[in-house]
C-alpha cells in the first residue's frame, strides 16, 4: 500500500466497483488527491474548493494513509466523522484486506463518566417524568458498550435529559484520583490515540485542543504532523469559540449543585453562602438587556447594577474557594481540586470581563432559554491560527465545496491566517448542471428591504412551490420572514408544509424525506448538512441573499477592525462570506449524478448592485432564467 500510485489507484475501476459498486473514474478526484499528497510531502498549505460529487473524503483519505505521518482529519460535523469511521475507512480497509491504524475522536461529553453514574446510580433524578421508563434501558447499555459513546444510545431521544448527569465533562475530572481511572473510557481512547496513525475528530475537539496547548502546558489530542480540515469553511467561526471566554447562568447553577453535593458529602456547611451566590448571580445576568439576540457589551459602560453585583458575586466565590481550600488542606480530594479549578475560572472570568480592555476582543451577551451568556471572543482568529496551528505542523489541507467568492480564495486564506503562498485549487462538479438543473432569478423583482418585496414574496413563494408540485425547501435569511411566509401561504398551499422549530431537526428532515410532495421551510441551520437526494427534494428557494445581520455583535466588530485598516468590509467580509453561504443553500439540491430539480434566488439585487457580479460567477454551471414560463416548461419536461 505504501508503494501506490495514485492516479492508477483512482482508475482501477475493475478493482474498485468490487468495494464501491458506483465508482467511476473522475479526473477532478485524482487532481485533488494528487494536490493533497503534495501538500504533505512538501509541506504545504492547501485550500482545495471540491464540489458536489468529486469524491474528496477518498481524494484526502487515501494521501494521508499513504504519507508514513501522523494525520489529523477535522470536520465540522459529528455526521461526516462518523461516515468516515463507520463507512469510508471500512470499505478501503476491505478494499486493501488490511487494518487500518485509525480512531476516532469526540468532544468528552459524548461520552459515559463511571464516576458520574455511579454517583447518579445511588439518587437518579430526572427533569422530565417520561425519561423514567428510559433509566433501565440505559443501565443495560452501560453494562455492555465498549466505547462509552452516546451515539450508540440507539432508540432513546436525541436530548436525553438525565446524560447530563452522567457524561464526562473536562472540569469535573478528577484524573487519577478517580476510582474509575483505568477503565475510564477517555482514559482509554487516549491510549488509543497516542498509536494511531489517523485522527479522526471534529472542529470543536480540535479548537479545544488548540487553545488548551495555548492556555496551559496541556493536551487532548497526541502530537501531529499536520491536519485536513473538511467542511473547513467553518473553520474561523468554530475557533472563535475556543480562543475567548464565557459565562453563563447555567454554569453557575451547575455548581452550586454540585458544590450542595460536595458539602452534604464532606460534612462542610456552605448553605449561607450556596445561598447568597445563586441570588447575586440571578441579580447580576438580570442586568443585561432582556433581548433575544446578540448584544454588544461596552464594559465601560455597563451600569453601576452589574459591577456591584459581579464584585459581590467575586466575594462569594473567594469564600467558597477558601473552605474548599481548607478541606484541601487536611484531606486531598480530586473532586475538591476539579471544583476549585471551576470556582477559580468563574472568578477569573468575571474578573477579566469586567476589566477587558484589549481592543483585540469584544464583549458581548445573549439570551437563551436558560438564561444569559456573556462571551468575550477574539474579534479575528488569524493570527492565533498562524502561531499556534499554522507555524507548528508540517502541512494543513483546507477542504469544502464552498471555499472561494466568484474563484478568489483571498477571503478564507486570510480569515484563517494563510499567506499568499498558500496553494489553491478549484474543481468544478462532474454532475450535469446544465440540463438538469434551471436556475430562477427574477430580473424584474422588488429589492429585499423595500414595501413592494414584503407583500410579492409570499405569492411567488407559493407560485415556485405549486409549480414545482411540493417537493421544495425553502431557505429564509431570518425568522422573522420564515414565520410570515409561511402564515402567509401555507392554506394556500395543497401540500404538507413543515416550520422549522415545530420538531427537532432530525425528525423534520425525516418527515421531509418520507413525504415526497411536502414543503420545509427553515432558515440558518438548514443552509447546509442537508442531505436529501432523489426526488423528495427538488426546489431549493431561497428568499434573499444571505448578508449577515451587520448589527450582530461580533460582526459589527470585525468590520469596525477592518475599516481601521483601512479596508472596505463590505467588498471583503460581507460580500464573500454571503457568496460562500448562498452556495452551501444551494448545494442542498444536487446531492447525486441523478438528481434534479430547480434554485430559485428571489433577489434582484444580483442584477441591480454592482456585488451581484461576485454571486453570479460563484452560481452552479446550469442555465439561468428570469421567466416563470421557462421555468414551468423545464419542470414539466424534467418530470
Amino acid at each position: 500500500m505504501s508503494h501506490l500510485n495514485l492516479p492508477d489507484f483512482f482508475k482501477d475501476t475493475e478493482t474498485l466497483k468490487k468495494v464501491f459498486p458506483a465508482y467511476e473514474v473522475r479526473e477532478t478526484q485524482i487532481e485533488m488527491a494528487k494536490a493533497v499528497e503534495r501538500a504533505i510531502r512538501k509541506g504545504e498549505i492547501l485550500f482545495v474548493e471540491a464540489a458536489t460529487g468529486i469524491g474528496k473524503t477518498l481524494a484526502y483519505l487515501l494521501p494521508a494513509l499513504l504519507s508514513g505521518k501522523r494525520v489529523v482529519v477535522s470536520t465540522a460535523t459529528k455526521t461526516l466523522q462518523e461516515q468516515i469511521v463507520k463507512k469510508d475507512l471500512p470499505l478501503l480497509e476491505q478494499l486493501f484486506n488490511t487494518s487500518l491504524n485509525y480512531v476516532m475522536l469526540k468532544g468528552r461529553q459524548n461520552y459515559l463518566c463511571k464516576r458520574r453514574l455511579s454517583r447518579f446510580m445511588r439518587q437518579p433524578l430526572f427533569s422530565f417524568a417520561e425519561e423514567t421508563s428510559l433509566y433501565e434501558p440505559f443501565l443495560e447499555w452501560t453494562k455492555r458498550t465498549e466505547t462509552g459513546d452516546r451515539e450508540e444510545l440507539k432508540g432513546f431521544p436525541e436530548r436525553l435529559g438525565f446524560w447530563e448527569e452522567v457524561s464526562s465533562r473536562s472540569e469535573l475530572c478528577i484524573g487519577s484520583k478517580c476510582p474509575f481511572f483505568k477503565e475510564c473510557f477517555i482514559t482509554r481512547l487516549r491510549r488509543e490515540a497516542a498509536k494511531a496513525d489517523l485522527l479522526i475528530v471534529n472542529h470543536h475537539l480540535f479548537f479545544s485542543d488548540l487553545a488548551l496547548r495555548e492556555k496551559a502546558p496541556a493536551e487532548v489530542l497526541p502530537e501531529y504532523d499536520g491536519v485536513i480540515f473538511d467542511e473547513a469553511h467553518r473553520v474561523e467561526p468554530i475557533a472563535t469559540l475556543f480562543f475567548g471566554w464565557q459565562l453563563s447562568m447555567g454554569q453557575v447553577e451547575e455548581i452550586l449543585r454540585d458544590l450542595k453535593r460536595w458539602s452534604d458529602q464532606e460534612k462542610v456547611d456552605l448553605t449561607e453562602s450556596l445561598e447568597r451566590l445563586s441570588r447575586q448571580s440571578v441579580r447580576f445576568f438580570n442586568t443585561f438587556p432582556e433581548k433575544d439576540e446578540r448584544f454588544r457589551i461596552l464594559i465601560e459602560e455597563l451600569p453601576e447594577e452589574s459591577r456591584l453585583e459581579g464584585d459581590m458575586m467575586a466575594e462569594t466565590l473567594a469564600y467558597l474557594m477558601l473552605k474548599l481550600r481548607e478541606k484541601r488542606g487536611s484531606e486531598a480530594s480530586g473532586e475538591t481540586e476539579a471544583l476549585l479549578r471551576r470556582l477559580e475560572g468563574i472568578k477569573g472570568g468575571l474578573e477579566a470581563f469586567f476589566n477587558s480592555r484589549d481592543p483585540n476582543f469584544v464583549s458581548w451577551g445573549e439570551r437563551r432559554k436558560r438564561g444569559v451568556i456573556l462571551h468575550i471572543s477574539p474579534i479575528e482568529v488569524r493570527e492565533f491560527l498562524r502561531s499556534a496551528l499554522l507555524a507548528q505542523v508540517h502541512f494543513v489541507v483546507f477542504t469544502s465545496a464552498t471555499l472561494s467568492a466568484g474563484g478568489d480564495f483571498s477571503f478564507i486564506r486570510e480569515r484563517v491566517g494563510a499567506t499568499e503562498q498558500a496553494q489553491t485549487l478549484s474543481l468544478p462538479s462532474p454532475f450535469d448542471y446544465k440540463s438538469r438543473v434551471r436556475i430562477f432569478i427574477p430580473k424584474d423583482f422588488p429589492v429585499p428591504g423595500s414595501k413592494a418585496y414584503e407583500k410579492a414574496l409570499p405569492g411567488l413563494v407559493r407560485e415556485l412551490i405549486n409549480s414545482n408540485g411540493g417537493r421544495a425547501l425553502v431557505l429564509f435569511t431570518s425568522y422573522r420572514q420564515m414565520h410570515r411566509v409561511f402564515e402567509k401561504i401555507r392554506k394556500a398551499l395543497p401540500y404538507p408544509v413543515f416550520v422549522q422549530g415545530e420538531l427537532p431537526k432530525s425528525e423534520l428532515l425525516e418527515a421531509f424525506r418520507e413525504d415526497r410532495e411536502s414543503v420545509l421551510f427553515a432558515t440558518a441551520s438548514f443552509w447546509e448538512g442537508v442531505d436529501i437526494p432523489g426526488d423528495a427534494l427538488t426546489a431549493v428557494i431561497i428568499d434573499k441573499l444571505p448578508f449577515f445581520v451587520p448589527d450582530d455583535p461580533l460582526e459589527a466588530a470585525r468590520m469596525e477592525a477592518m475599516k481601521q485598516r483601512g479596508e472596505n468590509p463590505f467588498v471583503r467580509y460581507q460580500v464573500p462570506r454571503a457568496v460562500i453561504a448562498l452556495k452551501q443553500g444551494l448545494g442542498r439540491l444536487m446531492r447525486h449524478k441523478k438528481d434534479r430539480g430547480i434554485l430559485a434566488i428571489l433577489d434582484s439585487r444580483i442584477y441591480k448592485r454592482s456585488y451581484g457580479k461576485t454571486f453570479l460567477r460563484s452560481l452552479p454551471p446550469a442555465g439561468i432564467t428570469h421567466s416563470l414560463e421557462d421555468l414551468k416548461s423545464f419542470i414539466d419536461d424534467t418530470v
